[in-house]
């Protein structure tokens, strides 16, 4: 048995031992898979700061589109200056709403008053008004045409011009 023996283990020596210039290929090999490596591992990690600018970016637009919406609800007539302003507010607050609202407060020039709404419809019909006994003067008609911008007001200052113009 011993001779069956070392035959088995001459021949696993003889089997081990690998030519010099395949050894030298199988080095080269795993070199160059070891720098594929390297440079795959580079590019995903080039790939991952990419990816999370583009998630940042992502999100400050999104951000941004919020601020736009809640800012354009809240009336406010320049939504540019109102984006700016809020997002000052913003980092100082970090609140949204509490931004919105200190803006209301400090800026009130910003947001659309009772007289001149963006884009509130009108509150009754543009229907005849009924006139009473004593028409206005042209002055008159002017004036409440001009601080209304109603169209209703404004007719009737037309009205009352073209009645005094043919009378005249």
């Amino acid at each position: 048995m011993n001779e069956n023996q070392s035959k088995i283990e001459e021949t696993q020596e003889t089997e081990k031992v690998v030519p010099v210039s395949e050894a030298i290929r199988y080095r080269k090999r795993a070199q160059a898979a070891e720098q594929q490596a390297e440079e795959l591992s580079q590019t995903v990690e080039q790939l991952r700061r990419e990816h999370r600018q583009l998630a940042e970016q992502l999100q400050a637009t999104r951000n941004e589109e919020e601020l736009s919406k809640r800012l354009t609800a809240a009336g406010v007539t320049d939504i540019e200056v109102g984006v700016l302003l809020a997002r000052k507010r913003m980092e100082e607050d970090g609140d949204l709403d509490d931004a919105i609202e200190r803006l209301r407060k400090d800026k009130p020039y910003l947001f659309a008053t009772g007289l001149r709404q963006t884009s509130a419809a009108p509150k009754k019909t543009a229907g005849a008004r009924e006139r009473t006994g004593t028409s206005p003067t042209i002055a008159q008609a002017a004036q409440q045409a001009a601080a209304s911008g109603r169209r209703s007001d404004v007719h009737e200052y037309m009205r009352v011009r073209r009645t005094k113009v043919r009378s005249v």
